[in-house]
């Protein structure tokens, strides 16, 4: 992680990702960008992160385009955008029209971007293909939401930014909890045995 570091977290869900953020770094960041489009959620983001440094919060989705998105809002984790990556997810909550931004809008310029929003990555990714593609910015994007994610968002990724390295982690026993990380090549830190 850079010391200058401008952390874009998209679905920021309650801030529970940012906490363990500004612990690991000790606050050595430029600037955190919060997005969350649950207002529920939002709230409790709010709440959680009042006092973290340097922090910008916006109630809005990702997305391809810059509009609206119809959206359960749940008030939980399942909150997600209705969408075809969405199959499969309960819908138990009210279904609202989210204001979408693009990742190639936000300012200042994201150097580190991580998206878990429950099958819509792909959407977000291309909403964030120049920036994909200018191979500065690290990612990490959840793989698990839908089966098709494990090699379809990798290979997205490496088509959009053939020069970031891909890895993929694996961080529980059964088949959710997969991240792909994306890495600029300058950002790799290599360990000699």
């Amino acid at each position: 992680l850079l010391d200058d570091e401008v952390f874009v977290d998209c679905r920021a869900f309650d801030g529970d990702t940012i906490s363990s953020y500004v612990d690991l770094t000790g606050g050595r960041y430029r600037r955190i960008l919060a997005l969350e489009p649950d207002p529920q959620t939002f709230l409790e983001l709010n709440s959680r992160i009042r006092n973290v440094e340097r922090i910008t919060t916006l109630n809005v989705a990702v997305g391809a385009e810059l509009g609206r998105l119809p959206f359960v809002a749940a008030g939980s984790l399942a909150s997600h955008a209705v969408s075809a990556g969405a199959e499969g997810v309960s819908i138990s909550g009210s279904v609202i029209h989210a204001n979408v931004i693009r990742l190639d809008d936000v300012k200042p310029r994201p150097t580190y971007i991580k998206m878990d929003i429950e099958g819509f990555e792909r959407e977000a990714l291309e909403g964030g293909r120049r920036l994909l593609g200018s191979n500065e910015t690290a990612f990490a994007v959840t793989l698990y939401h839908r089966m098709a994610n494990l090699w379809n968002l990798p290979l997205y990724i490496h088509k959009a930014a053939p020069d970031l390295k891909l890895f993929l982690r694996h961080y529980a026993e059964d088949w959710s909890e997969t991240v792909c990380y994306a890495i600029p090549q300058d950002r790799l830190v290599i360990q000699q045995n």
